[in-house]
């Protein structure tokens, strides 16, 4: 039996009302909020009973126009064709497709820009995944493969699309693709994949567009699927302050349970005295980073009044989770925490510490020193310096802080909450004439054996390097003699 494409109702979608002439329905992508309705006004007897049979999810277009025809004739025809771009523009419809009366697969929109299309599948061309193509288990237990580059998804039922797939990891022709499947069938299930953006036909030239676009071939899978799961219009995942996860897991406390008996309390600086400093302008304009430093370290005083000045708690609401600080944080959550390692600091030993932003101290961690030495070395690689940081300041993420109020954006909150932290410290450093360089990277798991975390609970996510500032202090808009371009 050929391969048949029968229309359905998304499983968000339903009929809320009808009449002899009109039909309501409301749905929405699944987990989103925003749920449309739209009413279908001034509905002929044949466009009512093809409408009708759509939810059952056992015809075709073309056997809905044909139940269409037999009531209403060729009249109706194009305001039925209306009928469905305007239930697609509201994700309203998926494609199932059945082989042998079964589904195999189905093609189900997650963002209203979806536009099923005729894909052309060249039996002679040769079809690979794209290198964006994914393929995971869901929360519901189905066998999703999908990308960032589209706007729906498929879902698998049988194994012998799954075998299909497997057989898309090379380029190959529709025939080497089908294997004990016929060729329509293998054909129409290309034709869905393409739908979701999961295959690529491959050039002449061997290359697919995700590899030969000048915009698309510059992008990294992770960083794509990073970005467009974390902003809305690709994806319907549930998205925002939705707090899913409260209901299963325990909120976490906003201050982190104490990580030693080791305390260093921190001096504090003379906020009045303070006001005198610098104006805001002149520190702004003048930041910049600085790669070397002075002749004699930093004290404990100047770390002190650094770490007060940006990160300390400054006010708390009772019962409740949230905390102002100096610099922003999404939610009032503040999942950020701080741990200095100190390679030379006057009036500070050597070592790895957490910073207590409450009561203003340092915990001193039982981290193994070659640990530390590592730790330093590779941010000096990092940041192209000639000497190791006095201190590298590590910002670790408290992930589930952020995790049990928000859905989808958490990791993009925490780099947005990381980048501001990062311009705090700049700040403050500048107007304390202190060196200051952020790092684009760092290691994760090398955190965890330093501060003993678990990789999931807590890790590195930033990481910022201070010392003492050389003098002369190097002027703002000259770059680093390593980072010049060289002239042609």
């Amino acid at each position: 039996m050929s391969p048949r494409l029968a229309l359905r109702l998304t499983p968000t979608t339903s009929i809320e009302a009808k009449s002899s002439s009109e039909m309501t329905l409301v749905g929405g992508l699944e987990g989103a909020v925003w749920r449309p309705r739209v009413t279908l006004k001034q509905l002929t007897p044949g466009l009512l009973s093809a409408l009708e049979a759509i939810p059952n999810g056992d015809k075709t277009v073309s056997e809905l126009t044909t139940l269409l025809l037999t009531t209403d004739g060729f009249d109706s025809i194009s305001k039925f064709r209306a009928v469905l771009r305007k239930l697609e523009e509201h994700a309203f419809l998926q494609y199932d497709l059945l082989l042998d009366e079964a589904v195999v697969l189905s093609l189900v929109p997650v963002s209203p820009s979806f536009r099923r299309a005729d894909q052309a599948i060249d039996p002679v061309s040769k079809y690979v995944l794209s290198r964006f193509a994914y393929q995971r288990r869901d929360e519901s237990g189905r066998l999703v493969v999908a990308s960032p580059t589209s706007h729906a998804v498929v879902f698998v039922f049988d194994e012998k699309i799954a075998l299909l797939l497997f057989r898309l990891g090379r380029p190959a022709s529709v025939e080497e693709i089908a294997g004990g499947v016929d060729l329509e069938s293998a054909t129409s299930v290309l034709e869905a994949l393409s739908n979701a953006g999961a295959i690529e036909r491959v050039s002449e030239a061997g290359a697919t567009r995700a590899e030969a676009d000048p915009a698309l071939g510059q992008w990294a899978f992770p960083d794509l699927l990073f970005h467009t799961s974390s902003r809305l219009g690709r994806h319907s995942n549930p998205f925002g302050a939705t707090a899913r996860n409260a209901a299963r897991f325990p909120s976490l406390p906003m201050r982190k349970p104490e990580m030693s008996d080791q305390i260093t309390p921190l001096p504090r600086p003379d906020m009045a005295k303070l006001l005198e400093g610098p104006s805001f302008s002149e520190v702004l304009e003048n930041r910049r980073t600085v790669r070397s430093y002075g002749d004699t370290p930093i004290t404990i005083e100047q770390l002190g009044e650094f770490l007060y000045r940006s990160a300390r708690v400054k006010k708390t609401v009772p019962r409740a989770t949230v905390s102002w600080r100096p610099s922003p944080g999404g939610g009032g959550l503040h999942e950020l925490e701080l741990y200095p390692i100190v390679m030379n600091c006057q009036g500070l030993g050597f070592g790895a510490y957490h910073y207590d932003p409450v009561d203003h101290a340092l915990e001193k961690l039982p981290a193994a020193e070659s640990d530390i030495h590592k730790a330093i070395e590779m941010a000096r690689m990092a940041a192209m310096l000639d000497q190791p940081a006095q201190v590298l300041l590590v910002m670790a993420a408290r992930f589930q802080r952020i995790q049990n109020k928000y859905d989808s954006v958490c990791y993009s909150v925490m780099m947005k909450d990381v980048g501001a932290l990062y311009q705090t410290m700049y700040l403050v450093a500048e107007a304390m004439g202190l060196a200051a360089c952020a790092l684009g990277g760092g290691d994760s798991e090398l955190f965890t054996k330093i501060a003993g975390t678990d990789y999931y609970a807590e890790t590195s996510i930033g990481d910022f390097m201070l010392g003492s500032g050389p003098l002369p202090r190097p002027d703002p808009l000259t770059p680093p003699a390593k980072m010049r371009v060289p002239k042609t």
